[in-house]
């Protein structure tokens, strides 16, 4: 148990300097607290959950990849390959990844592309109401409703 316990508290520190070190990356090129911690989480989005979306739309429409397979100029053994491929969700999954779909640097380097085009920063306002204004208006509020309720 105590080596399980180990295990799990290394694990989590792994995890938060991979998140810590994804996130001084993408602070480098854009020089902005809150942008960064913005394109952090959807770098995290991107890596961690579209993966799985692509797998599903691929499979979702694989009988128009067998289709559009048949007509092409590949041998049969290729086409028996790749339709074996896109008929299993773990196998298009290894085959994507295998090819660097999948992949952290590219991910990086195509959010850092997309975000030098056209740079935007994350501001947040806090507006600080007066106070005193705010109670003149609620008790002004509050004189007009028993105002009424007199009248009735």
């Amino acid at each position: 148990m105590f080596i399980l316990e180990n295990v799990f508290i290394a694990l989590v520190v792994a995890v938060l300097f991979f998140i810590l070190f994804t996130f001084a990356n993408i602070l480098v090129y854009t020089r902005d607290f809150l942008t960064g911690v913005f394109l952090t989480i959807i770098f995290f989005d991107l890596f961690l959950r579209m993966p799985f979306k692509a797998v599903n739309r691929i499979y979702g429409e694989k009988e128009k990849i067998i289709r559009k397979l048949k007509k092409s100029q590949l041998s049969i053994q290729e086409q028996e390959l790749i339709i074996k491929n896109v008929q299993s969700r773990p196998k298009l999954f290894f085959m994507l990844y295998r090819l660097g779909e999948l992949s952290y640097s590219e991910l990086m380097m195509n959010l850092k592309k997309w975000y030098t085009k056209k740079p935007f920063r994350i501001r947040i306002k806090v507006v600080h109401m007066n106070r005193k204004r705010f109670e003149d208006k609620y008790f002004h509020d509050l004189q007009k409703e028993l105002s009424t309720l007199e009248s009735t």
